[in-house]
C-alpha cells in the first residue's frame, strides 16, 4: 500500500456539517470531493475534452453513475486530532471593518458570511415572535433574537485534522499520484471548506505531512510555486472551459495581525469589485469564479495573509467571454 497523510488546521472558522444541519461535523467524503475540484483544476487538465476528464477523474477518484460505475482507487480517512465550535443563534464574527451592503452598513466578516449569517426570518417565529430553535431565543424575553445571528455553528479556527490518504501500489501511475498530491496543495494553499469557503470561510492551511519521498517533492514544489504567485491584475486572459489553475490570477493581497483582520480587508477589497449597478466592467460568472483565501504566512507566523484571486473560466464558445473577461481585468487599479 502507499499511504499520504497531511494535517491540516483551520485558519478561519468553517460553516460545516453533515446530514445534521444544526451540528459542526466535518467526514471525510467532502474532503475527498474538494479534491476531486481541485485535481480537475491542475493545469494538466485544462485542455482535456470533457469525456477524457471524466476518465481520468474516474481512474483516480472513482465515478458513480446508472450506466457506469468505476470502484475508487484513493480511500480517504480523517481524523480530528482537536476541534471547538462557536454554537448556531451566537453573535457573528466581527472584524470592526464596515462594508455598505444595500441601505446599510455591515461588519465586512457578516457580509462575506450572508446565508449562515442572518436574522431569524419570519418562518422560523410563531406568531408570538418566539423562534422554533431556542437557540435563536433571547433568554430574559423568550422571542428571537434582533439582528444577525450565527445561523448555522462553526468550527474554529485552530481546530486541527489527519488527512489520509492510501492506495494499492501499482493501482496508479506515476503521473496519477503526482496528481493527487498537487491536489491536495492546491487545496491548501488556495481553498477552503465549507459554506461560503470562496469567501474565506473555511480556509485550511498545512501544518504537516508524510508520504513516499518523491511525492514530498511534488507536493512541496507545487505549495511553492502557488505561494509564489503574483498579483496580475490586467493581464489579458484566454477563459478555460472549467474554472483551472491555468487561467487563474490573484487579483488582491493583504495582511493582518490575525484572521479577523485579514479576512475584513479581503471582504472590503471584494465589495470593491461589486458594482453598484451592472456594467460592463463586471467579472463575467463572478459570484463562482472569485475565490478569497487567508493563510498564515510561513517566513513569520504572526502575520496572517489573505489573497483574492479569480478563475477566468468561460462554458461559451464564442469569443464573448474573453472580452468581458479583459474588459474586467482592465478596470482593476488596486492589487
Amino acid at each position: 500500500m502507499r499511504h499520504a497523510q497531511i494535517v491540516f488546521e483551520l485558519a478561519t472558522p468553517a460553516f460545516v456539517s453533515t446530514a445534521d444541519q444544526n451540528a459542526a461535523e466535518l467526514g471525510p467524503q467532502t474532503i475527498k470531493g474538494l479534491l476531486r475540484w481541485w485535481w480537475r483544476a491542475l493545469p494538466e487538465n485544462a485542455n482535456l475534452t470533457v469525456d477524457k476528464l471524466k476518465e481520468e477523474e474516474a481512474s483516480i477518484f472513482g465515478f458513480a453513475a446508472k450506466e457506469i460505475r468505476v470502484r475508487s482507487n484513493v480511500a480517504v480517512t480523517l481524523k480530528c486530532e482537536r476541534s471547538t465550535f462557536r454554537d448556531q443563534g451566537q453573535r457573528p464574527y466581527a472584524s470592526g471593518l464596515k462594508v455598505k451592503s444595500g441601505k446599510f452598513e455591515v461588519d465586512a466578516l457578516e457580509y462575506l458570511a450572508y446565508g449562515p449569517v442572518a436574522t431569524v426570518s419570519r418562518k422560523e417565529k410563531d406568531n408570538d415572535g418566539r423562534a422554533y430553535n431556542p437557540k435563536f431565543n433571547d433568554e430574559q424575553t423568550g422571542r428571537a433574537k434582533t439582528g444577525l445571528l450565527l445561523k448555522r455553528p462553526a468550527l474554529e479556527p485552530g481546530s486541527r485534522f489527519v488527512l489520509g490518504l492510501s492506495w494499492r501500489s501499482g493501482s496508479l501511475g506515476k503521473k496519477q499520484e503526482q496528481g493527487l498530491v498537487r491536489a491536495v496543495a492546491a487545496w491548501l494553499e488556495l481553498g477552503g471548506i465549507g459554506s461560503r469557503s470562496r469567501k474565506g470561510w473555511g480556509s485550511v492551511c498545512f501544518r504537516d505531512g508524510e508520504m513516499p519521498d518523491e511525492l514530498t517533492k511534488v507536493f512541496d514544489e507545487a505549495r511553492r510555486e502557488l505561494r509564489a504567485m503574483d498579483t496580475q491584475p490586467t493581464a489579458a486572459v484566454s477563459p478555460t472551459p472549467w474554472p483551472s489553475l491555468a487561467s487563474f490570477r490573484l487579483i488582491g493581497k493583504v495582511t493582518g495581525s490575525d484572521w479577523k483582520e485579514t479576512l475584513g480587508r479581503l471582504g472590503e477589497k471584494y465589495k470593491a469589485l461589486k458594482p453598484s449597478s451592472r456594467s460592463d466592467a463586471a467579472a463575467p460568472r463572478r459570484a463562482s469564479s472569485i475565490i478569497l483565501k487567508v493563510r498564515p504566512q510561513e517566513s513569520e507566523s504572526q502575520i496572517i495573509e489573505g489573497v483574492l484571486g479569480v478563475f477566468i473560466c468561460n462554458s461559451s464558445e464564442t469569443s464573448k467571454g474573453q472580452k468581458e473577461w479583459n474588459c474586467f481585468f482592465q478596470s482593476l487599479r488596486w492589487v
